[in-house]
């Protein structure tokens, strides 16, 4: 499995933070609740797709800034409620930053609309609203890493 650049690993996660090759991870998961973080990494272990966890805002920026993509968009599964530095600042960097270079998925407790409308708006390509159904996910994981080989097939990586 594959971990983040050196010296961005998340030494918080110790128990489901993958070991690393030299790939970039096709999925990163940046979840502060140790609960969902096994959860998320027990649905993507299934698929045999390879990850890694940040519990930190700005841990995950930092690695995301530095990863470099190559063929594949990697996939990342982003929670609102991060310390440091929030899901959807986050996500707005991201858009700013390296624009179309990552699919994002924003988890959050808050189904409130305006909530997932800004994540949409800030170029999310999902919304998924906590508690969500495992097997919904591990469906939606299966697409999502579709639309990732697809988007690199017409992007020329």
């Amino acid at each position: 499995m594959a971990s983040p650049p050196a010296g961005v690993r998340d030494a918080r996660l110790p128990d489901i933070t993958p070991r690393a090759p030299e790939a970039p991870p096709q999925i990163i998961l940046a979840t502060a609740d140790p609960s969902m973080a096994r959860m998320l990494a027990f649905a993507i272990e299934q698929l045999r797709l390879e990850y890694c966890v940040f519990s930190s805002g700005t841990l995950a920026l930092r690695a995301l800034l530095t990863l470099p993509v190559k063929s594949q968009a990697p996939i990342v599964i982003l929670d609102v409620d991060l310390p440091g530095m929030d899901g959807h600042s986050l996500l707005e960097r991201l858009g700013v930053e390296r624009p179309d270079e990552f699919l994002i998925i924003v988890l959050s407790s808050h189904a409130d609309e305006s909530v997932q409308v800004r994540s949409l708006l800030a170029g999310a390509l999902d919304h998924l609203a906590k508690p969500f159904n495992v097997r919904v996910l591990m469906a939606k994981l299966q697409r999502w890493v579709a639309m990732s080989a697809h988007f690199a097939e017409r992007s020329g990586r």
